[in-house]
C-alpha cells in the first residue's frame, strides 16, 4: 500500500510548484506551438481540445491548424476558452517554417483520406487530428492525456507516440503507451492512467492530465459556456459517471487464494429517469492486475433500479443487476447477482458526498460462497467529489476529481482501498422550474 502515500506526494508537490505561463516566443521568430484547450461542461474535468499554431519571424499574423479548419487568429482563442495550455514550442527558421506550414497542410488533407469517420471517445476526433500532423511533420511535442482521442491506432493497431519517444498499441477498449517521454500509461475507453518517470508524475483522466510537477505552460481564460444560472432541484433526470483507479489490499489473503492486492482502473455510470421518482440502470466495469501475479476484471450491469431525485443532481436509489468478476489464478470467475443501495448528495455548490453499499449473490462458483442466507461478497465506499456546480436552463451540471475509501469482502477475506479519479453529474428540471431559481433546493 505504498503507492498510495505516492500519490499524494505527488499531489502535494505539484500543488507546490506554480504553474508557468502559456507564453509564446516574441515576434521576432519564427516558430511552431501546440496548445489545448479545457472543453465546456460537464466534460470540462476531462477532455482538451488541441490545435497548432505557425508563426514567421516580424509577423503579426498566427496560421492555426485544427480540425474543422485552419485560420488565422488568435493564438490562444479556443471555443472552450477555458484553461488553455501550451505544450511545445519548435523554433525554426522562416525556410524551415514555411516547409513546415506545407508539410502540415498536406497531412491534414491525408488525414481525412484515412480517418472519414468522427468519434468524441475513443476516437479519431479532433486530437487524433492534431497527433496525426505531429507525428508526419516531425514535430515532436507530447499532448496531455486528456487529449483524449491523440492515441487512437483504430480497432487494432500499433503507431509512434507524437512525441517521438516511445510506442502506442492498442485496440478499442484498452491501450498501452510506453516511452522515455511519455513513461507507462494505460488506457480504458481512452481514458489514462500512468507514471511519468521524468518530471515525476502520475497520470490521470483529469485536467490538466497528470499529479506531480507542472510541465506546461497555463494561460486562464473566461469560459465561454453560458452556465450562470441558478441552480434547481433536478425531478425529471439525473446521472453519474466515474473514471477512477482502484487499489486495496487483502488483510487476509490466505483466504483469498493468496491474493495480497488488486489494482484495477475502470468506469461507473448511474441514471434515473422519471418525476421525482426515477426509473434507474447502471453499469460497473473495471480491469488491472493483482498481485502478486494476475489479472482481474469484473462487469456488472443494472438493469433495474428505482430511486428518488435530491437536489440539483443527487439521489437515493436501489439497483439490482447482473454479471461477472473474478481474478486469474485466485478468485474464479462466476454469475455475479449485485444488489446495491446508493445515496449520492450535493454538498452546496462545490462538493457531493456519496455512500454506497453493495452485496453479491454469487451463483456458480462455490468457492466464492460462503454458506450464508445474506451476500456472498460486500462493497462499503464513501465518496467525495470536489467541482463546481454549474446550471443553464434546464440542466445542472458538476464535474470534479473524485476520492474514495472502500471496504469489500471477497472470499472471506476483508480488503481495504482507496479510489480516486473524476466525476461527472447532472440533473434535469421541468419546464415549471425555468421561471423559479431562488434556493439551488427549492422544489
Amino acid at each position: 500500500m505504498a503507492w498510495p502515500l505516492l500519490v499524494a506526494a505527488l499531489t502535494t508537490v505539484g500543488c507546490a510548484v506554480p504553474r508557468p505561463d502559456a507564453k509564446l516566443p516574441s515576434e521576432s521568430k519564427a516558430f511552431v506551438a501546440v496548445l489545448s484547450g479545457q472543453m465546456p461542461m460537464p466534460i470540462d474535468e476531462v477532455s482538451r481540445h488541441s490545435w497548432i499554431v505557425t508563426h514567421h519571424s516580424q509577423s503579426q499574423r498566427y496560421q492555426r491548424f485544427e480540425m474543422g479548419g485552419d485560420s488565422e487568429r488568435d493564438p490562444y482563442k479556443d471555443f472552450a476558452a477555458g484553461d488553455v495550455m501550451l505544450h511545445g514550442v519548435v523554433e525554426l527558421s522562416d525556410e524551415e517554417l514555411s516547409k513546415t506550414e506545407k508539410c502540415l497542410s498536406k497531412a491534414g488533407s491525408d488525414y481525412y483520406t484515412d480517418h472519414r469517420d468522427y468519434f468524441p471517445i475513443p476516437g479519431p476526433n479532433s486530437n487524433t487530428y492534431v497527433a496525426y500532423l505531429l507525428r508526419h511533420c516531425g514535430l515532436h511535442v507530447e499532448l496531455p492525456s486528456t487529449a483524449i482521442g491523440r492515441d487512437y491506432v483504430g480497432p487494432v493497431g500499433a503507431q509512434v507516440t507524437e512525441a517521438g519517444t516511445g510506442v502506442q498499441v492498442g485496440s478499442i477498449p484498452f491501450g498501452l503507451r510506453l516511452g522515455l517521454k511519455e513513461g507507462v500509461e494505460f488506457q480504458l475507453f481512452g481514458l489514462p492512467f500512468g507514471v511519468h518517470f521524468w518530471p515525476p508524475g502520475i497520470t490521470v483522466p483529469v485536467n490538466p492530465g497528470r499529479l506531480g510537477f507542472a510541465t506546461d505552460g497555463h494561460e486562464k481564460r473566461s469560459c465561454e459556456c453560458h452556465m450562470d444560472d441558478e441552480p434547481t432541484s433536478a425531478n425529471q433526470a439525473v446521472g453519474t459517471v466515474t473514471m477512477f483507479a482502484r487499489g486495496g489490499g487483502a488483510l487476509r489473503p490466505s483466504r483469498a487464494g493468496g491474493l495480497l492486492g488488486l489494482g484495477t482502473v475502470g468506469m461507473s455510470a448511474r441514471a434515473l429517469y422519471g418525476m421525482h421518482v426515477g426509473y434507474g440502470v447502471g453499469l460497473d466495469f473495471d480491469a488491472g492486475f493483482a498481485a502478486p501475479f494476475g489479472f482481474a476484471g469484473s462487469v456488472h450491469l443494472f438493469p433495474v433500479g428505482v430511486g428518488y431525485m435530491i437536489g440539483p443532481t443527487g439521489y437515493v436509489g436501489l439497483f439490482s443487476g447482473i454479471g461477472t468478476s473474478g481474478v486469474s489464478s485466485a478468485v474464479p470467475a462466476g454469475l455475479d447477482l449485485p444488489q446495491e443501495a446508493r445515496l449520492e448528495l450535493d454538498v452546496g455548490r462545490r462538493a457531493r458526498l456519496s455512500l454506497v453499499a453493495q452485496g453479491i449473490f454469487v451463483a456458480t462458483r462455490a468457492a466464492r460462497q460462503q454458506g450464508r442466507l445474506w451476500f456472498d461478497e460486500t462493497l462499503f465506499g464513501a465518496y467525495a467529489r470536489f467541482g463546481a456546480l454549474k446550471a443553464h436552463e434546464r440542466f445542472n451540471f458538476a464535474s470534479g476529481t473524485f476520492f474514495g475509501l472502500e471496504r469489500r469482502e471477497l472470499m472471506g477475506s476483508p480488503f481495504l482501498g482507496i479510489v480516486f479519479g473524476t466525476q461527472i453529474d447532472a440533473g434535469m428540471s421541468d419546464e415549471r422550474q425555468r421561471e423559479h431559481r431562488g434556493s439551488p433546493y427549492d422544489e
